[in-house]
Formats: C-alpha cells, sequence, structure tokens
C-alpha cells in the first residue's frame, strides 16, 4: 500500500513540475512516527488519509508536506505544502483545539539544538497551517486533564544556566500561553517523558534530564487547574 502511496507522489510531482521529477523521501529523526509516509485519520471519515514527506532534489532548503486521499481505490495527492525547514525533528498527534479531530505537530531541525513547531490542521482538503514557536524538548498529551491536548515546550538557554517549560494550548481558535516555569538550570538535554495522573483532575508530565558528566533527573511539571507548576525547583540554587 504504501508502494501505491509512493506512485501517487510519483505522479504528483511530475504533474507540478516537470523538471523535478527525481525527489528525496524525508524521514522525522526523533519521536514516535519515523516514516516518510503516516496514515492516519485526520478528519473522522473512517478512512485513513497519507501523509507524505519530501524534499525535491533541486532544492535542498525545504521539505514538502504532502496530503494524499484514497478514492474508489486509487490514492492521489490532494494538497501539498513547503515546510518551515529541510530536515524534520519529529512528527506528533493530539487534539490540540479540541474539536474531535486530530491535528499534526510537526518540529523542524534548526541550526543549532532549537527547533521551530509548526501545526497543521485538515480542513476538507486543505491543510491549515500554524506557527507554535521554538522548543529544545517537545510534550504534546492531555496535561491539563481538560479532555483534550496541549503543547509542553521546554527551552534550553544556551549560555546562560536557564531552562525553562512553558504550556501552551488552543481556546476557540487561539493560541494561549497558560504558564511558564524554570527547570534546573545545568540540564543539557533530554530523554524520555511519561504524562501521569497525581490526582483525579491533575496530570503530570515525568521528564528524563541528562546533567553534565553523566548525571540525570527526573523533572516533575503539572497544571494544577490555575497555574503550571515545578515543585522540585529551587530558585536559590537554579
Amino acid at each position: 500500500e504504501q508502494k501505491e502511496i509512493q506512485n501517487a507522489l510519483d505522479d504528483y510531482i511530475g504533474r507540478a513540475d516537470k523538471t523535478a521529477k527525481r525527489y528525496v523521501l524525508k524521514y522525522p529523526k526523533s519521536g514516535d512516527y519515523r516514516s516518510a509516509f503516516i496514515l492516519r485519520d485526520f478528519d473522522g471519515d473512517g478512512e485513513e488519509e497519507a501523509i507524505a514527506f519530501y524534499r525535491k532534489k533541486d532544492d535542498t532548503s525545504k521539505t514538502h508536506v504532502n496530503l494524499l486521499r484514497k478514492k474508489e481505490g486509487v490514492w492521489s495527492s490532494v494538497r501539498d505544502m513547503e515546510g518551515y525547514g529541510n530536515d524534520i525533528d519529529r512528527v506528533a498527534f493530539g487534539d490540540i483545539d479540541g474539536d474531535g479531530y486530530e491535528e499534526m505537530l510537526m518540529g523542524w531541525s534548526m541550526y543549532s539544538r532549537d527547533r521551530r513547531l509548526e501545526m497543521y490542521s485538515l480542513k476538507s482538503d486543505t491543510l491549515a497551517k500554524r506557527d507554535i514557536g521554538v522548543y529544545t524538548h517537545l510534550v504534546v498529551g492531555n496535561i491539563t486533564a481538560s479532555g483534550h491536548d496541549d503543547i509542553l515546550m521546554i527551552n534550553v538557554a544556551s549560555g546562560q544556566n536557564t531552562v525553562s517549560a512553558s504550556l501552551k494550548a488552543v481556546r476557540g481558535d487561539e493560541l494561549t500561553d497558560l504558564g511558564t516555569v524554570r527547570m534546573d538550570g545545568d540540564i543539557q538535554q533530554f530523554g524520555s517523558h511519561h504524562i501521569g495522573k497525581l490526582a483525579d483532575t491533575v496530570n503530570g508530565v515525568y521528564i528524563d534530564c541528562f546533567k553534565a558528566a553523566g548525571t540525570m533527573l527526573t523533572e516533575l511539571i503539572y497544571w494544577n487547574g490555575s497555574q503550571l507548576i515545578n515543585p522540585l525547583y529551587e530558585v536559590a540554587s537554579n
């Protein structure tokens, strides 16, 4: 079936630009989704759509995001968009705006260890794109226990010993910053994370972090209903 999707992508690139029939498939470097083709039911109609990531060989600056649908047993491309950059850091999914349908979140690699996050929503055969911001590590899930998903973006300010986590949510059509907390200032990299229940209406995010000389620690961040809290952070020692 993925060969059928690739054939449809071949047809699209040949129709859209006769001089660029050759391309390179692009693969996310981290996260749960590592394929150049992702099958997902975005609009809840019971049929999976396909998202393909590729770069034209004569254009090394942009990776394309291509939406394909299967109609009457035949795959075809219905939408193609340029992404933020060339390399994909990760892809995640979540119902961010609470409409019952998933959005696709794509992190794009930058020249530093920071990444740029974009959110794609499927409306009919159109992919609507929204810029979310810059992150070093990303968590997507039901953090506020609201019944739909939120975005936790962790940033490391290089050379400043400042690490912070910001919680973002979509309320209506607006992207809202719910709060920011500081984390251990000596964190350099991140491992895995897990969202777990702390109380009936409170979910916590456990994040494994790496400091210098092989030292690890686990941070805990949660939303208490009105603010974002890191109970382990000590201001005096950062």
